[in-house]
Protein backbone atom coordinates (compact mmCIF):
# COMPACT_ATOMS: atom_id res chain seq x y z
CA UNK A 1 0.00 0.00 0.00
CA UNK A 2 1.52 3.35 -1.05
CA UNK A 3 1.28 6.61 0.93
CA UNK A 4 -1.72 7.90 -1.04
CA UNK A 5 -3.59 4.66 -0.49
CA UNK A 6 -2.75 4.76 3.24
CA UNK A 7 -4.12 8.30 3.46
CA UNK A 8 -7.31 7.24 1.71
CA UNK A 9 -7.71 4.25 4.01
CA UNK A 10 -7.03 6.35 7.13
CA UNK A 11 -9.47 9.06 6.04
CA UNK A 12 -12.49 6.75 6.26
CA UNK A 13 -15.21 8.01 8.55
CA UNK A 14 -16.22 6.06 11.64
CA UNK A 15 -18.95 4.29 9.66
CA UNK A 16 -16.44 3.16 7.02
CA UNK A 17 -17.45 5.62 4.31
CA UNK A 18 -14.94 7.82 2.53
CA UNK A 19 -15.57 11.54 3.02
CA UNK A 20 -17.09 13.56 0.19
CA UNK A 21 -15.63 16.80 1.57
CA UNK A 22 -12.51 17.88 3.46
CA UNK A 23 -12.87 18.12 7.23
CA UNK A 24 -11.51 21.68 7.20
CA UNK A 25 -13.21 24.03 4.77
CA UNK A 26 -15.66 21.50 3.36
CA UNK A 27 -13.98 21.31 -0.05
CA UNK A 28 -15.28 18.62 -2.46
CA UNK A 29 -13.11 15.51 -2.83
CA UNK A 30 -12.65 13.38 -5.94
CA UNK A 31 -11.13 9.89 -5.78
CA UNK A 32 -8.78 8.72 -8.53
CA UNK A 33 -8.73 5.16 -9.81
CA UNK A 34 -5.78 3.26 -11.31
CA UNK A 35 -7.37 3.40 -14.77
CA UNK A 36 -7.38 7.24 -14.65
CA UNK A 37 -11.06 7.51 -13.83
CA UNK A 38 -12.56 9.62 -11.09
CA UNK A 39 -15.11 8.50 -8.52
CA UNK A 40 -17.41 10.26 -6.10
CA UNK A 41 -17.07 9.38 -2.41
CA UNK A 42 -20.07 7.04 -2.50
CA UNK A 43 -18.71 4.96 -5.36
CA UNK A 44 -15.13 5.09 -4.01
CA UNK A 45 -16.41 3.77 -0.68
CA UNK A 46 -17.68 0.64 -2.39
CA UNK A 47 -14.10 -0.03 -3.55
CA UNK A 48 -13.02 -3.34 -2.09
CA UNK A 49 -16.43 -3.99 -0.56
CA UNK A 50 -18.52 -4.97 -3.57
CA UNK A 51 -15.97 -4.72 -6.38
CA UNK A 52 -12.73 -6.49 -7.28
CA UNK A 53 -9.83 -4.38 -5.94
CA UNK A 54 -7.50 -5.85 -8.58
CA UNK A 55 -9.65 -4.20 -11.28
CA UNK A 56 -7.99 -0.84 -12.16
CA UNK A 57 -11.34 0.93 -12.39
CA UNK A 58 -11.92 0.26 -8.68
CA UNK A 59 -8.34 0.39 -7.37
CA UNK A 60 -7.97 3.79 -5.67
CA UNK A 61 -4.61 5.48 -6.16
CA UNK A 62 -5.33 9.00 -4.97
CA UNK A 63 -7.71 11.61 -3.70
CA UNK A 64 -7.71 15.36 -4.26
CA UNK A 65 -9.83 18.46 -3.83
CA UNK A 66 -11.65 19.53 -6.98
CA UNK A 67 -10.75 23.20 -6.63
CA UNK A 68 -12.22 24.87 -9.70
CA UNK A 69 -13.62 24.22 -13.11
CA UNK A 70 -16.64 22.46 -14.50
CA UNK A 71 -18.09 19.66 -12.42
CA UNK A 72 -16.38 16.30 -12.84
CA UNK A 73 -18.53 13.29 -13.58
CA UNK A 74 -18.20 10.14 -11.48
CA UNK A 75 -17.21 7.38 -13.89
CA UNK A 76 -19.38 4.86 -12.08
CA UNK A 77 -22.70 6.52 -11.19
CA UNK A 78 -22.56 9.61 -13.41
CA UNK A 79 -23.19 12.08 -10.57
CA UNK A 80 -21.55 15.51 -10.76
CA UNK A 81 -18.68 16.29 -8.41
CA UNK A 82 -18.92 20.05 -8.06
CA UNK A 83 -15.78 22.17 -7.72
CA UNK A 84 -15.07 24.31 -4.68
CA UNK A 85 -14.99 27.61 -6.56
CA UNK A 86 -17.10 26.92 -9.64
CA UNK A 87 -16.24 27.28 -13.27
CA UNK A 88 -13.23 29.34 -14.34
CA UNK A 89 -14.42 32.60 -15.83
CA UNK A 90 -12.63 34.04 -18.81
CA UNK A 91 -11.66 37.69 -18.82
CA UNK A 92 -13.98 40.09 -20.60
CA UNK A 93 -12.62 41.56 -23.83
CA UNK A 94 -11.11 45.03 -23.48
CA UNK A 95 -13.56 47.89 -23.72
CA UNK A 96 -13.49 49.56 -27.14
CA UNK A 97 -14.39 53.24 -26.95
CA UNK A 98 -15.55 55.07 -30.04
CA UNK A 99 -14.60 58.66 -30.91
CA UNK A 100 -18.10 59.66 -29.78
CA UNK A 101 -17.50 58.00 -26.39
CA UNK A 102 -14.18 59.84 -26.02
CA UNK A 103 -15.88 63.17 -26.81
CA UNK A 104 -18.47 62.53 -24.10
CA UNK A 105 -15.72 61.70 -21.61
CA UNK A 106 -13.92 64.95 -22.49
CA UNK A 107 -17.13 66.92 -21.78
CA UNK A 108 -17.62 65.12 -18.44
CA UNK A 109 -13.98 65.78 -17.50
CA UNK A 110 -14.25 69.49 -18.37
CA UNK A 111 -17.43 69.80 -16.29
CA UNK A 112 -15.75 68.10 -13.35
CA UNK A 113 -12.82 70.54 -13.49
CA UNK A 114 -15.21 73.49 -13.50
CA UNK A 115 -16.95 72.06 -10.43
CA UNK A 116 -13.60 71.55 -8.61
CA UNK A 117 -13.79 67.84 -9.12
CA UNK A 118 -17.23 67.36 -7.56
CA UNK A 119 -19.48 65.10 -9.60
Amino acid sequence: MNDAQKQIHESRLTDGRLPAFTSVGGYPLVYLAADGGCLCATCATSDGQTHDDSDPQWHLVGCDVHWEGEPLTCDHCGDDIESAYGEVLTAAPPLQLTDDDMSQLDVIGAQAQEDDGDF
